[in-house]
């Protein structure tokens, strides 16, 4: 409670089931705000992603993604204990190179590459400074140009395709448009310390000449779900 705003505790005080609409809310934003907090700390490692649940989440369905991560882990198990800190530095290295070798897919990898990684930083921003507050790994683009859409949309149905980003299955049928609402992929939102989970309220970020600029808050509308896209793993929210 102490970390959220002084509106927002003030209203709390008045809530009929304070477990729904504060503890569940904002637990996973909590949880992950101090663990990256102690993952800082020097060599420390929290052991935060570890364990067969957090492994079929990050791999959200992709089944190369999870028996790259459960080899990963055989290794590491041949020469020491499979400890959750051990797990958790196994699956962060993953994670970390999945996202580095972005830079080499074909086309329009270091586009999408330096995109990616400014659209992570700016998210992980939005967690982990100033206020607790309810928040995902969603958001959605505002184009200054019919010009930066086009170029934009290169990247993107590309990010889509090799799993970095997740639309819904609208979009996936009918392509995006300027106003689709995209998900980073679970390895991403794992790099950047994310809550992997869409949330109400989406991030708006600004492309301007064609790169990532200034982002704003946008409420999307609820409609979408978007743990259908892949569903090969069953999954529970976090």
């Amino acid at each position: 409670m102490s970390e959220l705003s002084k509106e927002r505790r003030k209203s709390a005080e008045n809530y009929s089931n304070p477990r729904k609409t504060i503890r569940d809310k904002f637990a996973p934003v909590f949880y992950v705000r101090r663990m990256y907090k102690l993952s800082r700390r020097g060599n420390t490692k929290p052991g935060w992603y570890a364990g067969g649940q957090t492994i079929r989440k990050i791999a959200q369905g992709n089944p190369r993604i999870f028996i790259q991560i459960m080899n990963n882990l055989f290794e590491k198990a041949r020469d020491s204990d499979l400890t959750p800190k051990a797990q958790h530095g196994v699956i962060l290295d993953y994670v970390q190179g999945f996202c580095e070798a972005t830079q080499a897919l074909e086309s329009s990898g270091p586009t999408m590459h330096r995109e990616l990684n400014l659209i992570g930083e700016a998210l992980h921003y939005h967690v982990h400074e100033g206020d607790l507050r309810s928040t995902g790994s969603n958001f959605v683009l505002k184009f200054d140009t019919e010009e930066s859409f086009v170029s934009a949309k290169r990247w993107l149905q590309q990010a889509v395709a090799y799993s970095r980003l997740v639309v819904n299955e609208e979009t996936l049928i009918n392509g995006i448009t300027k106003d689709t609402e995209f998900v980073m992929a679970n390895t991403y939102a794992a790099n950047y310390w994310l809550p992997m989970r869409a949330d109400g309220t989406a991030k708006k970020i600004n492309i301007k000449n064609d790169t990532v600029a200034t982002y704003t808050v946008k409420v999307p509308s609820k409609k979408d779900v978007f743990g259908d896209q892949l569903t090969l793993f069953g999954e529970d929210g976090q």
